[in-house]
């Protein structure tokens, strides 16, 4: 049977089997495009990073292309897909839709700010030679599903570190007061931070409900500045990591904390109004006890008085019926052989029936059975 492989796969093929696993001198990436359309991938080196190669900060990938990314040692930095670009690279007349990098080029220079709208993937080193953390971010918005996972030699996903990133496609999940329209389509979605924070700066910084949307629907991304739940993972073990956008799905064999939710999204309301979801995630922890409080205030006593009087009558009555018959007293009686088991516990039908061979002409004795059996 042939076997088909990239010219990619081969290069880091090559690359993994003549070096220890876990242990690199370079940050491997391999950029993969699943999407329906071409999408420019952009990297940006953070201040006081090792700068990336020429031609590695910007570039053109086709529908099903794959480009490998090779960043220095401790490189430090972001990448994300920018869509929806035309122009003239060479002058200086490129512009995106959404991830423009302001540069009117097709590579992006050292430095540049992540623009808003837009999926974003980082990686950090951490402390340890060629281990890095890596995060699929939302917190400047989204633009394009996007997800990282760690791979050892052969391409196999690595069994103890985790997969991270989004496979759902936000701009459809998107409120309308935080949409980037192009036309009549959604091509990008701002967070709320990028969006209101000309006047409502409370958003940056912090959860809110347009936070809590998309981190419902994609657990294992950032969907804040300060969000550290889920958010950031490393992997000691990785030869090099696929970056894939647009993928549908996760592979199957790598662990991870982030799946597309399917359960309906919550209420999400603009500006200024009153930021508590339906989830009740963002209710006080006053209004918790306060309703807990009135809850034991009210049941309680209610509870006890209910005990107190089945136990009252209880003792006033005949012992020798079943504890449960003498329920009937408080509840109404409408099971037929509770009620025979209440009249006479040893012969039930006998006397239940006993009544009606009473004469209507001895109505004090008839009126003496009736009590006998609603006791």
């Amino acid at each position: 049977m042939a076997i088909s492989l990239s010219f990619s796969q081969v290069f880091l093929l090559f690359l993994c089997l003549f070096q220890t696993p876990g242990t690199h001198s370079v940050l491997m990436m391999n950029i993969k495009n699943s999407c329906e359309d071409t999408i420019w991938p952009a990297y940006v080196s953070k201040p006081h990073s090792s700068e990336l190669p020429k031609n590695s900060t910007g570039f053109t990938l086709r529908p099903g292309e794959s480009k490998i990314v090779s960043a220095p040692a401790n490189w430090d930095g972001t990448l994300w897909g920018r869509t929806h670009c035309s122009g003239n690279t060479t002058a200086h007349k490129f512009t995106c839709g959404t991830g423009d990098c302001g540069s009117s080029a097709l590579e992006c220079p050292s430095g540049t700010a992540a623009p808003a709208a837009t999926t974003l993937a980082e990686f950090t080193p951490k402390g340890a030679a060629g281990e890095y953390a890596y995060s699929v971010s939302l917190a400047k918005g989204f633009n394009l599903p996007m997800t990282v996972v760690p791979r050892g030699n052969s391409h196999q996903s690595i069994s103890d570190c985790k997969a991270t990133g989004c496979v759902a496609d936000l701009n459809k999940e998107c409120p309308k007061d935080v949409q980037v329209v192009r036309g009549n389509d959604v091509i990008g979605c701002n967070s709320a931070c990028e969006a209101f924070k000309e006047t409502h700066d409370h958003y940056c910084g912090r959860s809110s409900t347009y936070s809590d949307h998309f981190k419902g629907l994609c657990p294992g991304t950032q969907a804040y500045e300060n969000d550290k739940t889920n958010t950031f993972f490393s992997c000691a073990s990785a030869d090099y990591y696929d970056v894939n956008f647009c993928a549908s799905s996760f592979p199957s064999s790598s662990p991870r904390f982030v799946t597309h939710s399917t359960a309906s999204s919550p209420e999400v309301y603009g500006p200024g109004e009153e930021l508590w979801d339906n989830s009740g995630k963002s209710t006080p922890l006053l209004i918790k006890i306060i309703a807990s409080i009135s809850g034991t205030i009210v049941g309680g006593p209610f509870l006890m008085w209910l005990v107190h009087i089945i136990w009252s009558r209880y003792q006033r009555a005949d012992h020798s019926r079943p504890f449960f018959c003498h329920l009937k007293l408080i509840f109404e009686c409408r099971s037929n052989w509770i009620c025979n088991c209440c009249t006479n516990n040893s012969n039930p039908q006998e006397n239940s029936s006993a009544m009606h061979h009473v004469p209507s002409k001895f109505p004090n004795q008839r009126e003496q059975i009736m009590k006998k059996v609603r006791r």
